[in-house]
């Protein structure tokens, strides 16, 4: 299996700004439970699940920290 990648979109940005987290190589029909920026959570009201060929792709807004 390839190893796990994680993309960040953009990388810097201001509190607002909307920022997507794409992973590959995860574990399919797996639930994301933990997303941080720093210590808060960003994770949404309905946590995602891994697709069945372990893609995902998440969108959050940048909490003040």
């Amino acid at each position: 299996m390839p190893s796990r990648k994680l993309t960040i979109s953009p990388i810097y940005g201001i509190v607002g700004t909307q920022v997507t987290v794409s992973g590959v190589s995860f574990d399919g029909y797996s639930p994301i439970t933990t997303m941080k920026m720093d210590t808060k959570s960003v994770l949404p009201a309905t946590p995602p699940i891994v697709g069945q060929d372990g893609s995902f792709s998440v969108k959050f807004t940048a909490p003040q920290l």
